[in-house]
């Protein structure tokens, strides 16, 4: 039964990034990606909160790599 509810949410995300990708064709690379990012954020917010409820325990090597992610997503992802 998860299985089902993991591919139907693989399902909407890739509807949704190809309709995000159609509105956002006219923008350039960098606000393209910016978008990109804010709604990965929201989305995994929103995951993580259901997962863990509501508890934040992070550390501080997580947070590191998180925020080393998103600065590497910003640099590849704009120089596509």
């Amino acid at each position: 039964m998860i299985g089902e509810l993991y591919a139907l949410a693989a399902a909407v995300c890739w509807s949704a990034a190809a309709i995000f990708y159609k509105k956002g064709i006219g923008a350039g690379a960098i606000p393209a990606v910016l978008i990109r990012t804010f709604f990965a954020m929201v989305f995994i917010l929103t995951l993580y909160l259901l997962i863990r409820g509501g508890r934040f325990e992070f550390t501080l090597m997580g947070f590191a790599f998180l925020n080393l992610g998103g600065l590497l997503r910003l640099i590849f992802g704009g120089a596509a």
